[in-house]
């Protein structure tokens, strides 16, 4: 939380989009993080009965879908266009 705070500060995410994806992900975080400190685990209520995966709960789908959405934003999306040299 305090990182996404301070690269939201920094500038580090400049556009509104990348952003929300931190927020997002740091949400599921700050979610899952409650659940364990009440509970002493994490509850999960989603489990896929046509293939074998993982049980999971909406704050992993939060934390896993902001941070490959983010990462993938800022690697190939999140350019400076390049100037142009002045004659």
């Amino acid at each position: 939380c305090v990182m996404v705070v301070w690269a939201i500060k920094s500038r580090w995410l400049p556009t509104p989009f990348s952003r929300f994806l931190a927020v997002l992900a740091t949400g599921g975080a700050i979610g899952n993080l409650i659940d364990r400190m009440l509970y002493g685990y994490v509850v999960d209520m989603i489990a896929v009965d046509f293939m074998n995966f993982a049980i999971f709960n909406v704050a992993d789908i939060f934390v896993t879908c902001g941070a490959i959405v983010l990462a993938i934003y800022t690697l190939f999306f999140d350019r400076e266009p390049k100037k142009e040299a002045e004659a």
